[in-house]
């Protein structure tokens, strides 16, 4: 392998969460959105100019950081490609936009099953030590947040959760993208880590 390492996995690891939170945003923002348009039609003919004004500033503020969350997935997109194409082992692999927008493309075979393990809470999946290093694969595990509880710490919380494995270093990388999970992946904490704490946007 070249440019393998630590160095090399953690830059593209960091992409990778970096990625997925702005992905997470882009869902969250098109939600978002698509409330504001139902909300405009339904004030529609009122004759409330202050709610319309206000719906007006806060639509194109949406629009705006939409715009912005885009960009940032595109330019985070080339970053993480150029690091693929330099190491041996994923120059064959690129990650490309899909129609939908909140959604990436893996190009390339990537001979890889992410597998569910079981279900509980995040002290007893990461006290089963499945990886020593990070290049050895990851463990995951997802547990619903309610709202204002992504900055909770998961002790505080005690809930229970899904647990997924991941092989080798293409599992570290892409398991996002191949996680069978409906919704977005956002990683609560550090991609790098042997237990990726995760959250699930909902549709």
């Amino acid at each position: 392998m070249t440019i393998m390492g630590n160095t090399w996995l953690s830059q593209v690891c960091s992409l990778m969460g970096t990625l997925q939170i702005t992905l997470a945003q882009i869902r969250y923002l098109e939600c978002l959105y698509l409330d504001l348009g139902w909300e405009y039609a339904l004030d529609e003919g009122e004759v409330n100019e202050l709610a319309e004004r206000m719906h007006f500033g806060v639509e194109m503020l949406t629009r705006q950081v939409y715009d912005y969350a885009l960009l940032s997935k595109r330019q985070t997109l080339k970053e993480i490609n150029q690091l693929l194409a330099a190491n041996e082992l994923t120059r064959n692999n690129s990650l490309e936009e899909d129609s939908k927008s909140y959604r990436v493309k893996i190009i390339g075979d990537v001979d890889l099953i992410v597998r569910n393990t079981g279900y509980g809470c995040y002290d007893v999946l990461a006290a089963q030590k499945n990886y020593e290093r990070p290049e050895d694969g990851v463990a995951i595990w997802v547990a619903s947040r309610e709202y204002g509880e992504v900055l909770k710490d998961r002790r505080e919380r005690a809930l229970d959760g899904e647990f997924w494995l991941a092989d080798g270093i293409l599992g570290r990388i892409f398991w996002p993208f191949l996680i069978c999970l409906d919704g977005t992946c956002l990683p609560v904490n550090g991609m790098m880590a042997l237990v990726v704490d995760i959250e699930i946007t909902e549709k």
